[in-house]
């Protein structure tokens, strides 16, 4: 394969392998596993230089457990080190189908999430498939897939790059039975029996946190100037967007593990318990909680199954409203 004169399509199966896998790397790990003629290829076209470098991870162990079940044979995993013919050469999935050499770009192979999986696709197919779901199996989450979500969930935007979230992870069963004790009303103005049901089998947990106080004190900082710290300058409470948006990132990351998540809030009548439960400071308040395991309700739930999608000409305005 390295053979052809043009060796750009090995490259944009390489760089499409690691944009499937949503990793992400430097540039050491590239001087590591490239090499020769082909690494000076990468150099002259930037582009691909760049998305490879941000793509590989900064630890072979990493890179290791990533390749499981992917394009790249297992075996290459032990020998990164080596130039990266060593690598290229053995692209194509692990049932033997050889990597494309003709410049098309190989497509990640999706799968149904069924337990033990590494789910890779594209990424209409992440945002069409994802959906809340309210009931999940008994199987346990592999804890690499938690941490890819959590990874991807501080990829997230925020204002000033403030980063004011915080993660409360809980995979320990009596962890998350600590959670439904202290967050479960006393009494509720409709019933929640059903959905509690559903949503206690999920063995996974993450709260998500976010501290307004840290906003207030990044935008008080001499680049932005709001020594004030008045909270009336901000058009919206920020630091709840950004960890809905690091929230977003872990939904869509779970449909690409295979998972299935949901996310969902705690009452303001039950923070306090939340707090006393696992020891929150007062500074942090709960944006919501994203629950993590496989796919045990078989569809769609909840209001999707009452309510239509609305049309996209119903919700798009262009030019100006009406249009």
């Amino acid at each position: 394969m390295l053979g052809d004169p043009d060796p750009f399509p090995v490259l944009d199966a390489l760089v499409s392998l690691a944009h499937a896998l949503s990793l992400e790397g430097d540039d050491e790990l590239l001087g590591r596993v490239g090499a020769g003629p082909v690494e000076d290829a990468i150099v002259e076209r930037t582009d691909l230089r760049a998305a490879v470098a941000e793509r590989c991870m900064r630890s072979v162990p990493g890179w290791r457990e990533a390749v499981r079940g992917a394009w790249v044979d297992a075996d290459v995993a032990a020998t990164l080190s080596a130039p990266l013919d060593g690598l290229v050469t053995t692209l194509g999935d692990r049932d033997g189908h050889a990597a494309p050499s003709d410049g098309a770009r190989p497509k990640p192979r999706t799968t149904t999430g069924s337990p033990g999986t590494m789910a890779r696709m594209e990424l209409q197919d992440v945002v069409r498939r994802r959906r809340m779901v309210r009931r999940f199996t008994a199987d346990p989450v592999d804890p690499a897939s938690v941490e890819r979500v959590l990874r991807n969930a501080v990829r997230a935007p925020s204002a000033g790059f403030t980063q004011g979230w915080a993660f409360v992870v809980l995979t320990e069963p009596d962890d998350v039975g600590r959670f439904w004790a202290a967050t479960t009303p006393a009494d509720s103005g409709r019933d929640m029996s059903a959905w509690l049901e559903g949503m206690r089998t999920a063995p996974v947990l993450v709260v998500v946190l976010t501290s307004k106080d840290a906003y207030l004190r990044r935008y008080a900082e001499q680049d932005k100037g709001w020594a004030d710290r008045d909270e009336n300058r901000w058009a919206v409470p920020y630091w709840h967007v950004d960890a809905g948006m690091a929230s977003l990132l872990m939904l869509q990351t779970a449909v690409d593990e295979g998972l299935g998540a949901c996310f969902f809030g705690v009452r303001p009548g039950e923070v306090p318990r939340l707090r006393d439960a696992f020891g929150i400071p007062d500074e942090y308040a709960p944006t919501g909680v994203v629950a993590l395991g496989h796919p045990g309700d078989g569809g769609p739930s909840g209001s999707p199954r009452r309510r239509p999608r609305k049309p996209l000409d119903d919700v798009v305005h262009r030019g100006r409203w009406g249009r």
